[in-house]
């Protein structure tokens, strides 16, 4: 039983690990790069950070494939595009 929650809460690690370096990424890559007006302004900015994130950028982890590669190629499960 211990070896099991052990076991969980390094999973759990990883994941708060992965999640914060991913909102690292977005404050870098949205907040310090653009001067936003208005909260519409923020959406449509996170919106297309997200879909060229999702569908362009080719990440180490995953084998040089994009997230929505390796879903389609992992899972058989295909995203779609955030539309605003």
């Amino acid at each position: 039983m211990l070896q099991k929650l052990h076991k969980n809460a390094k999973t759990n690690y990883s994941i708060r690990k992965e999640i914060e370096r991913f909102n690292g990424k977005i404050k870098s890559k949205v907040f310090k790069r653009y001067l936003l007006a208005d909260r519409q302004d923020l959406e449509t900015k996170l919106i297309e950070y997200l879909n060229r994130y999702n569908f362009e950028v080719r990440l180490k982890q995953i084998d040089y494939m994009t997230p929505a590669d390796y879903l389609k190629k992992k899972f058989n499960k295909s995203i779609q595009p955030i539309v605003c």
